[in-house]
C-alpha cells in the first residue's frame, strides 16, 4: 500500500475491475543484475496494485533473434498490454511497430523511440551520463589522465546515450582527461575484465574508469591485479547488492542508481492509465537517478 499511496493508487485499488487484463514484460536476460531487479520489482508491485486487476506475464529476451520476434509477434493476439525493457535494432522496431497497433506498449528503462510506443518510463539516460562524467571528473581533475570507458552493449539506447552525456560533460569541463576509445563488453563480466586488465597493461596513466552496465565488479578485479585499486577511481550505474558492498569496501567512488522499484510502479501506473484502469494522462515520464557514494550506500 506504501506505494500504491506515493503513486496516488490507494483509493483506486478498493475498486476492483470486473475483468483481468493480460500485460506482457520483455525484459533483458536474468543474468544481468538489474534485470533481475526489474523482474523482482514487477512481481511484487503486481502484488501490491492487485486492485488494477493486471495480470503481468514476464519474459525474457532470447538470444536467439528469431525466437525474439516470434514471441513480440505473438503478443499482439494474446495480451492486453506490452511492456518492453530491449535492445534496439530495426528489426526489434519494426516488430513492436506492428504490436502497438493493437495493444498498448511501453518501453521501461531504457527507450526505443521509434517502436511506435504510447510511453516511455526511465531515467533521462544522457543526464545520468554526465553526472557520471562530472562526478568522474571531479575525482581526478587535478592531474587529469586518460580513462577508461566500458559500456555493455551500445545497441541499448540507454547505455549509448549515457555515453553520449559522458562524453560530452568530460570535453566541456573536464579537457586534461582524455577519453580511450570506448569498448563494448556485451554485459559478459569475463570481457569486461579482460578490456580492463589489457587497458591497465597499456596505458599506466589511466586515472578512471567508467563502467555504463555490468562489469563493475571484474573491473573492480582488474584493479586489485594491477595493484591500482584507490588510485584509479570507478563509476557505474544500478545500485546492486554487490554494488553496494563494492562501494561500502571503496572500490567503487560513485553509483548512480534508477531506482527500479520506483520505476516499475510508475510504468505500471501508466499503463493502467492506458488501458482505462485508472484516470489520467498516461504521458512518458522521466523518473529521477540517486547518486550513492561509501556514505549513504
Amino acid at each position: 500500500m506504501l506505494w500504491a499511496r506515493r503513486l496516488g493508487l490507494d483509493r483506486a485499488l478498493d475498486l476492483r475491475a470486473a475483468r483481468t487484463l493480460q500485460i506482457a514484460i520483455i525484459l533483458q536476460q536474468a543474468s544481468n543484475p538489474f534485470h533481475a531487479e526489474m523482474q523482482k520489482q514487477f512481481r511484487a508491485a503486481s502484488l501490491e496494485m492487485s486492485g488494477l486487476n493486471l495480470s503481468l506475464s514476464i519474459f525474457h529476451m532470447a538470444s536467439d533473434r528469431r525466437k525474439l520476434m516470434k514471441l513480440i509477434e505473438s503478443v499482439g493476439s494474446r495480451y492486453d498490454g506490452l511492456m518492453v525493457s530491449l535492445s534496439r535494432s530495426p528489426e526489434i522496431s519494426a516488430a513492436l511497430i506492428k504490436v502497438s497497433r493493437n495493444i498498448p506498449l511501453i518501453t521501461v528503462a531504457t527507450d526505443i523511440p521509434d517502436c511506435g510506443r504510447q510511453a516511455y518510463v526511465g531515467p533521462d539516460d544522457i543526464q545520468a551520463g554526465r553526472v557520471a562524467g562530472d562526478l568522474l571528473g571531479r575525482f581526478i581533475v587535478k592531474d587529469g589522465g586518460k580513462v577508461l570507458v566500458i559500456a555493455g552493449a551500445l545497441a541499448m539506447e540507454g547505455q549509448e546515450r549515457r555515453i553520449q552525456g559522458f562524453g560530452a560533460v568530460m570535453s566541456d569541463r573536464y579537457p586534461q582527461c582524455r577519453i580511450l576509445p570506448v569498448r563494448e563488453c556485451g554485459d559478459d563480466e569475463n570481457k569486461a575484465h579482460r578490456i580492463a586488465v589489457r587497458a591497465l597493461q597499456l596505458h599506466s596513466d589511466i586515472q578512471g574508469i567508467y563502467v555504463s552496465s555490468q562489469g563493475a565488479r571484474a573491473v573492480a578485479e582488474a584493479l586489485d591485479l594491477a595493484g591500482r585499486s584507490g588510485t584509479v577511481s570507478l563509476v557505474t550505474h544500478e545500485l546492486t547488492t554487490e554494488r553496494r558492498q563494492l562501494l561500502l569496501d571503496k572500490r567503487i567512488d560513485a553509483v548512480i542508481d534508477q531506482d527500479p522499484a520506483f520505476e516499475v510502479r510508475v510504468a505500471i501506473q501508466t499503463m493502467a492509465c492506458l488501458l482505462g484502469r485508472l484516470e489520467g494522462s498516461p504521458e512518458s515520464r522521466v523518473t529521477p537517478i540517486h547518486i550513492h557514494m561509501i556514505e549513504n550506500a
